[in-house]
């Protein structure tokens, strides 16, 4: 921390550890010379904690790729890493379940476009996972954008067993429009045989006129609603 010195010392530069200068923004101060400080010295658990992290960043990376196509905001990647890093620390393996319940776009969360809820449910076949969706009402929005309907969109990310490379499918429900009434939305989805670890992200797909599907920005809300 740099401090006054006094008027009448007009040395200026380095004496041992201690430099002083005149600074217009700053005034005359003193403060420690440069690379006075101890060496840093890479301890044995800081070099743990170091291949931690870069353990979950090769794990996070593939699913970061493939969710940012979707909606995302800055600091996903630090949610994904962070969440990973966690598990590893508590003495727990690495898997997509620790990303249950994360939004994927903070600014356009999927709970502000499904103010009135929703219900989801997800069921694993051998060879498909089966989703089916109900939301309570059609989705919200507050802008004069000429909305005809939307389709209900989700994403399934799948790893199968001994195969590090992301696997992604992706299930759109029926156009409904914003007079229709509500039905239940049911979605088949394939996986892979040996597929060892899914999760599944739901939104929606928004039509406009004219236009037919548009991505609209407060409409990029994405959630992953189950893992498995």
């Amino acid at each position: 921390m740099a401090k006054p010195r006094s008027s009448i010392f007009r040395f200026q530069g380095t004496i041992e550890d201690v430099t002083h200068v005149k600074s217009k923004r700053y005034g005359d101060h003193t403060r420690a010379r440069k690379n006075s400080k101890t060496p840093f010295v890479m301890t044995e658990a800081l070099a743990e904690s170091k291949a931690r992290l870069q353990e979950c960043n090769g794990y996070a990376r593939p699913v970061f790729q493939a969710m940012r196509a979707y909606g995302y905001h800055g600091g996903l990647w630090s949610d994904l890493v962070s969440r990973l890093f966690a598990e590893l620390k508590a003495g727990r393996p690495m898997s997509f379940r620790c990303w249950k319940d994360l939004d994927c776009n903070l600014p356009h969360k999927l709970g502000d476009l499904f103010k009135w809820g929703y219900d989801f449910s997800a069921t694993r076949g051998q060879n498909e996972l089966r989703v089916q969706i109900l939301l309570k009402k059609h989705p919200f929005y507050e802008d004069h954008l000429l909305r005809t309907g939307y389709q209900v969109r989700v994403v399934c990310l799948f790893l199968a067993e001994g195969d590090a490379t992301v696997h992604k499918q992706v299930a759109m429900g029926p156009l409904t429009t914003y007079d229709g009434s509500l039905e239940p939305v049911e979605l088949s989805i394939p996986l892979s045989a040996t597929c060892a670890t899914y999760l599944v992200m739901l939104g929606i797909t928004p039509h406009t006129r004219n236009h037919g599907p548009t991505r609209i920005m407060s409409d990029t809300g994405i959630k992953v609603v189950a893992v498995g």
